[in-house]
């Protein structure tokens, strides 16, 4: 008995799906230099942004090296992270771009051997 699903149909099936998914889960490549100059401007105040911060201004807040080697903090958890609500956060919005490249930079905070 043939299937009623054809491999064609699935693939452009999948086709469109992708290229509908909503831009929150679409990512361009960014640029940590941009992204670490990003969090020192808009970040700083309430995050230890800078590779070797072990803690944030504000008590309690994670720095981004922390956020970075996070179990499961992928660029995609990262972006979904940025999105989302949090208590005592500013709901920034941030550009495009903006935010590509400061998820960049959070990943290159990594440790060594941590890649996601």
């Amino acid at each position: 008995m043939k299937s009623p699903v054809s491999i064609p149909g699935v693939a452009v099936f999948m086709a469109v799906s992708i290229a509908a998914m909503p831009e929150a889960f679409a990512q361009s490549e960014g640029v940590a230099s941009r992204g670490a100059a990003f969090a020192e401007q808009n970040c700083a105040r309430c995050h230890g942004v800078g590779p070797g911060d072990k803690s944030s201004p504000v008590p309690g807040l994670a720095p981004f090296r922390v956020i970075a080697n996070s179990p499961g903090m992928t660029g995609l958890a990262i972006a979904v992270w940025l999105r989302t609500p949090h208590n005592d956060m500013p709901n920034l919005v941030i550009a495009a771009e903006d935010r590509s490249d400061l998820i960049a930079y959070i990943v290159s905070l990594r440790d060594a051997g941590n890649a996601k």
